[in-house]
Parts: structure tokens; C-alpha cells; sequence
């Protein structure tokens, strides 16, 4: 997933990518491709999923709180993987095959 945040990180929309893991069924299926694009300037995140790095991993999971520049990411399955900065967020997801 670092590959694919560096393409967003350099302004490009990815165009697919597989998403794997099962914490964000029924949003992102088990093994399904998804599309994502850059967040915007000020764009509000709460629920949408984005693409997060969060203690120096990767998860594509949803943003369940924001507050002071900070987001808090979580997968629909109630797993809460912490707080990050916004600038952690390299992607939103735009679409799902």
C-alpha cells in the first residue's frame, strides 16, 4: 500500500488496487478492487474510507472522528487502529469494483 500512497501523495488517482482483509465488509469486500483519489484541502473526512497510515502501517479503513488536524481510523468491524494527522491520509476511496 506505500506504492500506491506515494502515486496519491504525487496528485495521481489510482486507478485499482486490490484491497484485502475482511475488516471493512460489508464497505470493502474481502478481496475487492478499489479506486482512490487524493483528499482535498479541507475536505471533511468523518466516514469516508481513506487509505491512512497510522504507527507505520498502512489501513484502508474509515475515519471515525477529526479533531485539531488529527483523524481516528477504524474498520467497520470495531477494530480502532488510533490516531493519526491528516497528512497521514494519502487517499479517499472514490469507488469499488
Amino acid at each position: 500500500m506505500a506504492a500506491v500512497a506515494r502515486c496519491l501523495r504525487a496528485g495521481a488517482a489510482v486507478d485499482w488496487f486490490t484491497a484485502i482483509g475482511t475488516s471493512m465488509r460489508p464497505a470493502v469486500g474481502a478481496v475487492q478492487r478499489v479506486r482512490l483519489r487524493p483528499p482535498a484541502p479541507g475536505e471533511g473526512l468523518l466516514r469516508q474510507v481513506v487509505l491512512a497510515r497510522v504507527g507505520g502501517r498502512w489501513w484502508l479503513h474509515r475515519v471515525v472522528d477529526e479533531a485539531d488536524g488529527r483523524v481516528l481510523i477504524a474498520g467497520d468491524n470495531g477494530m480502532v487502529n488510533g490516531w493519526t494527522d491528516r497528512a497521514d491520509v494519502a487517499g479517499v476511496l472514490l469507488g469499488r469494483d
